[in-house]
């Protein structure tokens, strides 16, 4: 500890006299290296900073890795190297009694800036975990899976920890499409074989899966999981979609050790699924595809568009049989649609669960939350005995406009009812939206956010924004600039509402990153737009300008 030296708070309210103060980030609530951290020090940039403008950075606890000090103030220079801030309008305050030369070392072998940030040192307590490379484990997201990893090979950690390709999922998981495609997962953009035909088990080990292995193994990129590869590289950070399943399946790694030469896999075990029976759903969503949603379907054959994947409502009924066999080593369940909450197969498969005692498993829902159960089969009540429940909710914007963009046979109240009953029945399933951002609702999300969280529905921090990919028409990088600039101070002022209640940066990084998409140059297409808005406002009765009055100036 330092003593007889100003305290963290004090060295902030001298700075604060001495400076503009543009952001103050308290760098113990972050893991090195995480998106959070990131987005929350890029928000602070400026192309041209004042002479008197600076950036506050305090840390009171850090870690070794091997031979090189503080991982912290080495992920705080990598990030400031690579938003292009300058060092010196950073201010490091710490307790760290050696921070001076643990910062030489890092201005040395790591930052691009031959100027040093200031170095503020503070009374009070400092923790570090030195040469413990399962503490960095730890706060890489691995967590009591580290003694795991701690008996790997440098290669296993490799592939597990550092590679931008590689994904354990060919190894635990399959996801079957309702037209019968078998995939790794559902962002998979090509298909392993067809389980209408083939079992899964043959499935498991033909010669795709097998040579998805062996360039999963040799790291190779492919062209079937861009998917992932363009959201890590968007987000600056290795912990969304392939990386998290590598923390979160880790203790299956030793399959990919044991694989065979010709990357078959001697047992055939599914620790995960992706069930999605079919694609029966009540709501027609403005912003989804036909292949998804049978109600949909009808909507796009009314107003003469092409349907994707034909009348999906009938289930494979073999495949509920072949999913019991794995009922003994399953981990994660992924219920999706359609609408999982209406379909007779997802509860058919949680009672078999319930039957086989196996309430461990982690059942995860994505649900538009209009359907509380199925007949006398209540979805509270099926969920009782289970531990680990997950609900994301599909929602993008409350009353009239909810219904705008989701249009079909429900009332707001009754999404918000089941809200509350979930709340009081199951306060310990974890809850967190899932908002689609078109440029029809994006003036409005930050409301809909706050709005749920004062009603105390949602927790600040379980608030993902997804950036719809298609229709082109109705993607908020076409917006007209006047628009975009609306949207942006929006979301700044709801940022700065959001930063004090949100910690870890875990929603706020997703407004900000929406904030960086503004930038993307998209040319709005009018006569589109209007043309395709008119088809599907007239098959539901309904018009834009009623629930989006805002929108009245667009470029007709």
């Amino acid at each position: 500890m330092i003593s007889n030296l100003p305290t963290v708070d004090d060295w902030i309210s001298e700075l604060e006299k001495q400076y503009t103060v543009i952001n103050v980030v308290n760098c113990d609530v972050y893991s090195p290296n995480s998106i959070d951290l990131f987005n929350r020090i890029k928000a602070s940039y400026r192309e041209e900073f004042n002479q008197d403008e600076r950036i506050i950075l305090t840390i009171t606890n850090d870690y070794h890795k091997d031979q090189h000090p503080v991982m912290m103030l080495q992920s705080i220079q990598t990030m400031l190297n690579e938003i292009d801030i300058s060092n010196s309008f950073v201010c490091i305050v710490s307790t760290d009694p050696d921070i001076d030369s643990n910062y030489d070392w890092v201005i040395k072998n790591i930052s691009t800036d031959p100027i040093p940030v200031y170095l503020y040192k503070a009374s009070g307590e400092y923790t570090n975990s030195i040469s413990t490379y399962t503490a960095y484990q730890k706060f890489s997201g691995l967590g009591n899976n580290s003694d795991i990893v701690d008996q790997m090979s440098d290669h296993e950690k490799h592939l597990l920890l550092e590679s931008k390709t590689f994904c354990i999922l060919p190894w635990i998981s399959q996801y079957t499409t309702p037209n019968n495609e078998v995939n790794p997962c559902c962002r998979f953009l090509g298909s392993l074989g067809d389980a209408g035909t083939h079992s899964l088990e043959e499935i498991w080990n033909n010669s795709k899966t097998r040579q998805l292995r062996l360039d999963m193994l040799e790291e190779k990129p492919i062209d079937d999981c861009n998917v992932c590869y363009i959201k890590e590289q968007g987000y600056k950070d290795d912990t969304v979609f392939r990386a998290s399943y590598n923390r979160n399946f880790i203790k299956h790694f030793k399959k990919v050790t044991n694989t065979n030469s010709d990357g078959s896999l001697d047992q055939f075990e599914l620790n995960q699924l992706n069930y999605k029976p079919n694609n029966l759903c009540n709501l027609q969503c403005r912003m989804c595809r036909s292949e998804f949603s049978s109600s949909l379907q009808q909507v796009e054959r009314a107003i003469g568009k092409t349907v994707i994947g034909g009348a999906l409502t009938q289930s494979n009924p073999s495949l509920l049989e072949q999913y019991t066999k794995h009922i003994d080593h399953l981990q994660q369940i992924i219920f999706e649609g359609g609408e999982p909450l209406m379909m007779k197969e997802t509860y058919d498969f949680v009672e078999l669960l319930d039957k086989h005692k196996r309430h461990d498993i982690q059942l995860q829902y994505i649900t538009n939350m209009t359907h509380t159960g199925l007949g006398k089969r209540n979805a509270l009540d099926l969920w009782r005995n289970f531990t680990d429940v997950i609900v994301y909710a599909s929602l993008d914007a409350e009353h009239d406009r909810g219904l705008y963009l989701r249009p079909g046979p429900y009332k707001w109240n009754k999404i918000v009812d089941f809200r509350r009953q979930m709340i009081e029945q199951r306060p310990d399933i974890f809850f967190c939206i899932h908002s689609t951002m078109t440029l029809l609702n994006a003036l409005h999300m930050p409301d809909f956010h706050k709005s749920w969280v004062e009603q105390g529905l949602v927790k600040p921090e379980n608030w993902i924004v997804n950036t719809l990919g298609q229709p082109q028409y109705l993607k908020v990088t076409t917006a007209p600039d006047y628009l975009k600039d609306q949207i942006r101070e929006k979301y700044r002022k709801h940022i700065e509402w959001l930063r004090p209640i949100d910690p870890y940066g875990k929603s706020t990084s997703g407004y900000i990153s929406i904030l960086h998409a503004l930038d993307v140059n998209e040319q709005f297409d009018s006569e589109l737009f209007w043309k395709e808005i008119e088809l599907r406002d007239r098959y539901h009765n309904a018009n834009l300008l009623d629930s989006f009055p805002e929108l009245v100036d667009l470029p007709q």
